[in-house]
């Protein structure tokens, strides 16, 4: 047992370590070299599927123009069918005259509004209106006037009116359950401010 134990190489704990050392850092490096290998080789990957998947720049210009054509040609359709001699007749209907103080905190000073209001329907849709506006012209009134009081002074100068009608519009036909208004239309609109 003497003689296996002389046949056993001492091993010196300084060289070791030195050649612990000197392994590490070359295992390591090659490590963050097979990461950085990993991950490029992804990004590359990516970038390839990308360019092979994906339109170009002008295939999407080309598709964004074909869907705008599209929705023109919808448009145009739409417009003819509603303007061709079957389509429905519109009629005007009067929707009441309104007169509203408005007091302005920030400028201490009133606003005088007056105007009518008009709205256009279906010829069929008459008697439904007639009736639908019948039964809820307090709410209706109280929309309208909650709208011009609080529009801002831009909105109510505006030539066209065309948020205060879109509003208008929009919480009429909320009011009354389904879109039987097509538009609205103010006359003698007259604003003062004092």
């Amino acid at each position: 047992m003497a003689e296996q134990a002389d046949s056993i190489p001492e091993l010196d704990p300084a060289e070791d370590a030195t050649a612990f050392e000197a392994a590490g850092p070359v295992s390591g490096r090659k490590s963050k070299l097979v990461v950085a290998l990993i991950v490029v080789s992804v990004i590359v990957a990516e970038c390839a599927v990308a360019y092979l998947v994906l339109p170009s720049v002008e295939e999407t210009a080309l598709m964004a123009g074909v869907v705008v054509e599209q929705q023109a040609e919808a448009r145009a359709e739409q417009i003819a069918e509603e303007t061709a001699d079957d389509a429905p007749l519109e009629v005007e209907v009067t929707l009441g005259k309104f007169s509203l103080s408005v007091f302005q905190s920030v400028s201490r000073s009133t606003r005088l509004v007056d105007f009518e209001l008009f709205g256009l329907i279906r010829e069929e849709d008459k008697s439904e209106f007639d009736e639908l506006l019948k039964e809820n012209e307090k709410r209706f009134r109280e929309q309208v006037m909650v709208i011009i009081r609080s529009a801002a002074e831009d909105d109510l100068t505006d030539s066209h009116w065309g948020l205060l009608k879109n509003q208008i519009l929009d919480k009429s036909n909320r009011l009354f359950g389904k879109p039987i208004l097509r538009s609205v239309h103010f006359s003698e609109f007259s604003l003062v401010e004092q």
